[in-house]
């Protein structure tokens, strides 16, 4: 009930999202890029991710998006970097 998806990166032109708390949803991502999640009130704890649909197009883009927020990451900071890098 407390967890939530929100975007922090897309591609170019694809939609952000951003769920209710507690939600089961389904997203699709129907363009092609890296699409960079957190769960909003745990984002501090490093509670993120990323789904990679074919090539990342976006990850000069989202690298510097990392860059931007990482130090609002008290915990688990490196989970975001090792996503970042996982990238192709």
């Amino acid at each position: 009930a407390s967890h939530n998806v929100q975007s922090i990166g897309v591609p170019e032109g694809a939609k952000t999202f951003n769920t209710q708390m507690g939600a089961t949803v389904t997203l699709s991502f129907d363009q092609e890029g890296a699409y960079f999640y957190k769960c909003t009130p745990h984002f501090m704890l490093g509670m993120l991710g990323m789904v990679q649909v074919g090539n990342a197009v976006n990850k000069a883009a989202i690298e510097s998006n990392w860059s931007s927020i990482k130090n609002q990451v008290v915990m688990n900071q490196q989970r975001g970097t090792d996503l970042v890098k996982s990238l192709n």
